[in-house]
């Protein structure tokens, strides 16, 4: 969330691109988020719950990855960016649907409603302040007027983020898809 709240204003401000368009670009990675979402719910897709969580972690690291590219060199055309996104996007929503029916996958049944919850508080404030981090970040370089370094350190720290995601959802273990035959 850190590395989206600022792809629309980098899009603005660093590339001019028309409001319409650069919400577009949004738009299509919310339509990676729902293909991610559809994806991990599929009985076909026999793939455990804690590697698709993985999987989708990874996914946002190489779409934010790919933003801060995009970022950094102003001379790649700005709609690489979708593309970009609609990786970040099916990687949300392959680990955010597979981390709650882990939470509930591994906790006692008297546990889930509070696990439940627990995951939902720190999803929250886990956004809050990593949109807060991004923003310090920005708020810190954008007097500089180098946008390409403003927007790529941001976007980068997002990555590296997400990288810290994919190395802590190793541990989650193993996590059985309850249509996986693994």
């Amino acid at each position: 969330f850190g590395g989206e709240a600022f792809v629309l204003l980098m899009l603005v401000e660093q590339r001019s691109v028309p409001l319409f368009q650069a919400g577009a670009v949004l738009t299509v990675g919310a339509l990676g988020w729902t293909a991610g979402s559809w994806l991990q719910s599929r009985p076909w897709l026999r793939v455990r719950r804690d590697r698709l969580i993985t999987l989708g972690c990874s996914s946002v690291a190489v779409g934010l990855a790919l933003v801060c590219v995009i970022a950094f060199v102003p001379a790649i055309p700005y709609y690489w960016v979708a593309l970009s996104w609609v990786l970040g996007g099916l990687g949300m929503g392959l680990a955010i649907s597979s981390s709650s029916l882990a939470v509930m996958t591994l906790s006692e049944a008297a546990e889930q409603g509070r696990n439940a919850s627990s995951l939902n508080l720190y999803d929250a404030l886990g956004s809050a302040i990593f949109i807060g981090v991004a923003g310090s970040i920005f708020a810190a370089l954008h007097p500089t007027v180098n946008l390409a370094l403003t927007f790529g350190v941001v976007e980068a720290s997002m990555a590296v983020v997400a990288l810290l995601a994919v190395i802590t959802s190793l541990r989650i273990g193993i996590v059985q898809n309850e249509f996986a035959r693994v």
